[in-house]
C-alpha cells in the first residue's frame, strides 16, 4: 500500500509539474486541475484511514461521484473556456490530454481500492462464524459493490469517449478552420484579380476617350483655321473688290475726258457714258452690299469661333475629371497590393502555426499510446485478479441463489404496492397542476396571443411600407423612361429633318455643279473663282453637318442603351422585391411555429409534476434562447432590409442624375441643331444671292460689250469720213 500510495503521489507531482509548466494556457483551468489533485489527495488520506477501521465502503461511496460528477463538469467546461484562435485549440487539446490523464489515474485508484475491498471481505468470510445475518448483510454488501464498479466503469469509459470525440473534433476544427481560411484567400485573390481587370479595362475607356477628345479638339483647331483662312479671303476679295472699283472709276475718268474732247462729234456718246456711269455707280453698291455682307459673316464666324472656346473649355474640364478619376483608380490599385501583401504574410504566419499544430499532435498520439499500454497491462492484471476471485465465489454464490430468489419475490411485491401508491400520487398531483393551470393559463394565454398580434401589425406594416416604397421607385423609373422615349422621338425626328435638309444641299449642290459648267463661259474669272469657293464652303458646310447628324445619331443610340439597361434594373428590382417578400413570407411561417412550439411547451411545463422543475426552468431558458434568436433575426432582416432599400435609392438617384445629364446633352444637341438649321437657312440664302449677282454680272458684262462695240463703231465711222477730203487736195 505505501508503494501505491508513493506511486500516486508522484504520478499528482507530474501532472502538477505539468500544468505549470504547459505554456500560456488559461490560469481557471490550472486552478481547477490543482483543485481536483487536491480533491484526490484528500480522498486517497481519507481512504487509507478507512481501511483501518470497519466502516471502510461507507466512508468512500459518496467520495466517488462528487470526482466523477467534478470531472463531468470540468469536461462540460472545458469547450466554454477555450478560446477560438489556433493557440487556444491547441491549449484545449492539451487540456483534454491532462484530463484524461487524470481520469486514468482516477481509474487506477478505484481499481486499487476495489482489490483491497476484495481483500478485505475475504478476511471478513474468513474470520465469520456462517451465520444467516452476516451472510445476508456481506450478499447486500456485494450487490452495492457490483453496482458501484458497474457505475464506475460506464463513468470511465464515457468519459473516455467524450475526451477522445473532443479531440477528435478539435483536430477536425482547426483543420476546417484553416481550409476555410485558404478558400477566403483564394477567393480574396480572384476578387482582386478581377477588380485589377476591370480597373484596366477602365483604364483603357478612358484613354480612349481622351483620344476621342483630343481629336475633337484637333478638329476644332481646324475648323478655327478654316474659319481664319475664310477671313484672309474674304479680306483679300474686299480689297480686290476696292481695286477693281478704283480702275474703274480711273476708266471713268479717262472716258469722261475722252468724250469732253469729242463732245462736239458725238453728243449721244455722254447720254451712253452716263448710262454707263449709273451702271457702275449701281455696280458699286452691289460691292458695297458685299462687303456689308462679308462684315455678317466675319461676325457670325467670331460667333462660331466664341461657341468652339466654350466646347474647348468644356472638354478641358471633362479631361481634368478623367486624370482625377485615374488617379482615384491608381490608388485603389495600390491599397489592393498592400492588401494582397499582408494577405501572403498572414498565410506565411499560418503556415508555420500549422506546422507547430501538427508536431504537437504528433507528441500527444505519442504519449496516449505509451498511456494507453499502461493502462492495457493494468487492466490485464485486474482481470487475473477478478477470475480467482470468480472462482472462488462461484459455489458461494450457488448456495445464496436460492434466498435471493425468496427476498426477490417479497421484494417485488413491495414494489407493486409502492407503484399503486405512486400512481395513487400522481393522480392527485395531475388534478392540482390541472386546476393551477386553468386558472392561470388562460391570462398567460390571453397576453400571449395580443404580443403575437401586435409582432404581426408590425411586420405587416413595415412590409406595406417597404412595398409603397418600391411602387413608387417603379413609378418613378417608368416615367423616367417614357421621358427617355420622348427624347429619343424627339432626335428621330430631328435626323429626319437633317436627312432632308442633307438631300436638299445635296440637290442645290448637284445644280450649281450643273451651273459650273456654264460658268466656264462666262468673260470674268474672278467671279467664277468666288463662286468656286462659296461652292467648296457649302461642301464644308454639308460635310459638317454630316458629322454633327452621326454625332446625334451615336448619342440618340447611346440613349437608347440607356433605357434598356434602365429596363434592365428594373426587372432587378422586381425580382429583388419578389424576393424579400418571399423572405418576409417564411420567417412570419417560421415564427408562427415557434410561437405553437412555445405554447406546445408551456403547456406540457404546465401539466408536468412538481419534481420536473429543472425542465421547466431549462425549457423556460430554451425559449427565451429561440425569442432571442427571433427577434435578432427580425432585426437583422430589417438591417438587410434597410440597407437594400438604402441601395436602390442610391441607384434611382444615379439613374436620375445621368437622366438629368442626358437631359443636358440632349437639349444641347437640340441648340446645335437649331444652330445648324439657321447656318443652313444663311447659307442657302448666300447661295441665292450668289447666284443672282452672277446673272447680274454676266448681263452686265453683256450690255458692256455691246456698249464698247457701238462706240467703236461710232468712232471708227467719223474717222473714216473725215479722212477722205484732206486727201484729195494734196494729190
Amino acid at each position: 500500500m505505501r508503494r501505491m500510495s508513493e506511486r500516486i503521489q508522484r504520478q499528482n507531482a507530474d501532472l502538477r509539474k505539468l500544468i505549470m509548466d504547459s505554456g500560456p494556457s488559461d490560469s481557471t483551468f490550472q486552478s481547477r486541475l490543482l483543485r481536483e489533485l487536491q480533491l484526490v489527495d484528500d480522498e486517497l488520506k481519507s481512504d487509507m484511514y478507512s481501511k483501518k477501521t470497519p466502516t471502510v465502503m461507507n466512508n468512500i461511496r459518496p467520495s466517488t461521484p462528487t470526482s466523477a460528477t467534478s470531472k463531468r463538469h470540468s469536461l462540460r467546461d472545458l469547450p466554454r473556456d477555450s478560446p477560438t484562435a489556433s493557440d487556444s485549440q491547441v491549449v484545449a487539446l492539451k487540456q483534454q490530454v491532462q484530463v484524461l490523464e487524470l481520469q486514468m489515474a482516477a481509474s487506477e485508484r478505484v481499481r486499487h481500492h476495489l482489490e483491497t475491498s476484495i481483500r478485505e471481505m475475504t478476511a471478513d468470510l474468513e474470520n465469520s462464524d456462517g451465520s444467516k445475518q452476516f451472510l445476508q448483510q456481506y450478499r447486500a454488501r456485494l450487490a452495492k459493490e457490483n453496482k458501484r464498479l458497474a457505475e464506475l466503469l460506464e463513468e470511465e469509459a464515457q468519459a473516455r469517449r467524450s475526451a477522445e470525440l473532443a479531440q477528435i473534433d478539435g483536430i477536425q476544427a482547426v483543420w476546417s478552420k484553416f481550409q476555410k481560411t485558404i478558400d477566403n484567400e483564394r477567393q480574396s485573390y480572384a476578387q482582386l484579380e478581377e477588380s485589377r481587370k476591370a480597373l484596366v479595362l477602365q483604364q483603357r475607356n478612358m484613354q480612349s476617350d481622351i483620344e476621342l477628345q483630343r481629336k475633337q479638339l484637333q478638329d476644332a483647331s481646324h475648323e478655327k483655321q478654316s474659319l481664319e483662312s475664310a477671313k484672309a479671303e474674304l479680306e483679300a476679295r474686299l480689297d480686290i473688290a476696292r481695286s477693281e472699283i478704283s480702275g474703274l472709276k480711273r476708266q471713268i475718268n479717262n472716258r469722261e475726258r475722252e468724250d469732253d474732247l469729242a463732245s462736239s462729234a458725238a453728243s449721244a456718246i455722254q447720254s451712253d457714258l452716263r448710262a454707263a456711269t449709273e451702271a457702275f455707280k449701281a455696280k458699286e453698291k452691289s460691292y458695297q452690299e458685299r462687303l456689308e455682307n462679308t462684315e455678317i459673316a466675319r461676325v457670325k464666324a467670331a460667333r462660331a469661333e466664341a461657341s468652339v472656346r466654350q466646347t474647348l473649355s468644356e472638354i478641358e474640364k471633362i479631361q481634368a475629371n478623367t486624370v482625377a478619376k485615374l488617379k482615384s483608380n491608381e490608388e485603389t490599385l495600390r491599397s489592393a497590393h498592400q492588401r494582397i501583401k499582408e494577405l501572403e504574410k498572414k498565410l506565411k504566419d499560418e503556415g508555420d502555426e500549422s506546422g507547430d499544430l501538427v508536431e504537437l499532435n504528433h507528441r500527444l498520439a505519442e504519449e496516449l499510446h505509451d498511456e494507453k499500454a499502461q493502462h492495457q497491462k493494468d487492466l490485464e492484471e485486474h482481470e487475473f485478479a477478478s477470475d480467482q476471485t470468480r472462482k472462488k465465489y462461484q459455489a458461494e454464490l450457488a448456495q445464496l441463489s436460492e434466498e435471493l430468489q425468496s427476498q426477490r419475490d417479497a421484494l417485488s411485491r413491495l414494489r407493486e404496492r409502492n407503484r399503486k401508491i405512486q400512481s395513487d400520487y400522481d393522480e392527485l398531483q395531475l388534478r392540482l397542476d390541472d386546476e393551477v393551470y386553468s386558472s392561470g393559463g388562460w391570462r398567460k394565454e390571453k397576453e400571449r396571443l395580443e404580443t403575437k398580434i401586435a409582432d404581426i401589425t408590425r411586420a405587416y406594416e413595415a412590409s406595406g411600407a417597404a412595398q409603397t416604397e418600391q411602387q413608387s421607385q417603379i413609378v418613378a423609373l417608368h416615367s423616367q423612361v417614357r421621358e427617355l422615349r420622348a427624347v429619343l422621338d424627339d432626335v428621330e425626328a430631328d435626323r429626319a429633318l437633317l436627312q432632308k435638309a442633307r438631300r436638299a444641299l445635296q440637290t442645290e449642290l448637284d445644280g450649281i455643279r450643273i451651273d459650273s459648267v456654264d460658268m466656264q463661259r462666262m468673260s470674268t474669272d474672278h467671279e467664277y473663282q468666288r463662286l468656286v469657293l462659296e461652292t467648296q464652303d457649302l461642301k464644308r458646310s454639308l460635310d459638317e453637318e454630316k458629322d454633327r447628324a452621326t454625332n446625334a445619331f451615336d448619342r440618340m443610340k447611346k440613349a437608347e442603351g440607356f433605357a434598356n439597361e434602365c429596363q434592365i434594373e428594373l426587372g432587378k428590382v422586381r425580382v429583388d422585391n419578389s424576393e424579400l417578400d418571399r423572405i418576409n413570407a417564411n420567417l412570419e411561417n417560421q415564427i408562427k411555429e415557434l410561437n405553437v412550439r412555445i405554447i406546445d411547451l408551456e403547456t406540457k411545463a404546465y401539466t408536468s409534476s412538481s419534481r420536473q422543475a429543472t425542465l421547466s426552468r431549462k425549457t423556460d431558458s430554451r425559449i427565451e434562447e429561440i425569442t432571442s434568436q427571433l427577434t435578432g433575426r427580425g432585426h437583422s432582416h430589417r438591417l438587410s432590409k434597410d440597407s437594400k432599400f438604402d441601395n436602390d435609392r442610391h441607384r434611382a438617384k444615379k439613374l436620375e442624375e445621368e437622366r438629368k445629364g442626358y437631359e443636358s446633352q440632349l437639349q444641347s444637341l437640340r441648340h446645335e441643331m437649331d444652330k445648324m438649321h439657321t447656318q443652313e437657312n444663311l447659307l442657302q440664302s448666300a447661295k441665292r444671292r450668289a447666284e443672282r449677282e452672277a446673272a447680274d454680272a454676266k448681263q452686265k458684262a453683256l450690255t458692256l460689250e455691246s456698249e464698247v462695240e457701238r462706240l467703236r463703231n461710232r468712232l471708227e465711222r467719223p474717222a473714216s469720213s473725215y479722212g477722205s477730203p484732206t486727201s484729195s487736195p494734196r494729190k
